[in-house]
């Protein structure tokens, strides 16, 4: 289907040069001699430009994975903590220990209450109550 009509480019030709630029929209629009802001309407405009735009990223997301992979293999422990601080959290590989701690507030004083509101600190302990909503 051409847009030529309406448009500088088709959307083939876009396609073409986002995918020649890995998706970095600058460089495309070098490409086509046109400015950034031409490149972002069109893939505003175009389902399949927002595919090729996520297959891009999706393929350069997965090249980043394999060399950390790479890296492990070699033995890189920098890459080994890294990966275990993001990917091996549930089982305890993190710089931060979480604790969830459970107060019955309504057997608090008011004044207990009171210090709790103003410093957000817990009544007779140095811990910080923390949202998790």
């Amino acid at each position: 289907m051409s847009n030529k009509g309406k448009y500088k480019f088709t959307y083939s030709e876009m396609a073409k040069a986002l995918v020649k630029a890995n998706g970095i929209r600058t460089l495309a629009a070098k490409m086509l001699g046109c400015d950034y802001h031409t490149v972002t309407n069109y893939i505003k405009k175009s389902k399949l430009l927002k595919k090729v735009i996520w297959e891009i990223k999706n393929n350069v997301l997965d090249t980043c994975e394999n060399k950390v992979l790479e890296a492990i293999n070699r033995g890189d422990m920098d890459a080994v903590w890294r990966y275990l601080k993001y990917h091996g959290r549930k089982r305890g590989y993190t710089d931060k220990q979480e604790i969830d701690i459970k107060i019955d507030v309504t057997k608090l004083s008011d004044e207990e209450i009171d210090y709790a509101v103003k410093t957000g600190k817990l009544p007779n302990t140095n811990l910080t109550p923390v949202n998790r909503n």
